[in-house]
């Protein structure tokens, strides 16, 4: 037996019980203490647990923005801290997949760089990309999903900077 003096969430007078007990109503209104607080802190877990499913339900969606180990890590860190899911998830971010089709089709242009807000690498492959007989082109291919996702990271760090 744990006899300990305990306070009617109900009616608000102490009286002494077994806080071991499955049940502990009060002498008083019959209010059942133990219950009432085990339900509240069941209640507060699965809410807890909820957020936390949604918060990584809500971080999922920017997996494919970035490279899996800046993912991981990015996840690893938003555990200790969800309240800066929110902000992370509602940054814009490039899409990679549209980098590459813009490589592979104005490439030459230096649309992707351009896409990526790297203004004057693009100027750079436009004036000079000729020279290099099609090579920077077709690199790119290969370098600008990369690339692109190491953009976005850069940008939730630097939001992350900010807020921390």
């Amino acid at each position: 037996m744990s006899a300990h003096l305990v306070k009617c969430d109900n009616c608000g007078r102490s009286f002494i019980g077994d806080t071991s007990a499955p049940t502990l109503p009060c002498p008083n209104c019959g209010f059942d203490t133990v219950l009432a607080k085990r339900q509240e802190e069941e209640n507060r877990a699965k809410e807890e647990a909820v957020k936390r499913i949604f918060d990584l339900v809500t971080l999922e969606k920017i997996r494919a923005y970035l490279t899996e180990s800046d993912y991981e890590y990015l996840a690893c860190k938003l555990r200790d801290k969800p309240q800066y899911v929110q902000a992370v998830t509602s940054l814009k971010f490039k899409d990679p997949r549209v980098a590459l089709m813009l490589s592979v089709t104005a490439g030459s242009l230096g649309a992707d760089r351009f896409y990526e807000g790297k203004r004057g690498l693009a100027v750079l492959k436009a004036s000079f990309g000729v020279f290099t007989l099609g090579l920077w082109y077709v690199a790119d291919w290969f370098l600008i999903v990369n690339s692109v996702k190491q953009t976005n990271y850069k940008k939730i760090a630097k939001l992350l900077t900010f807020l921390c």
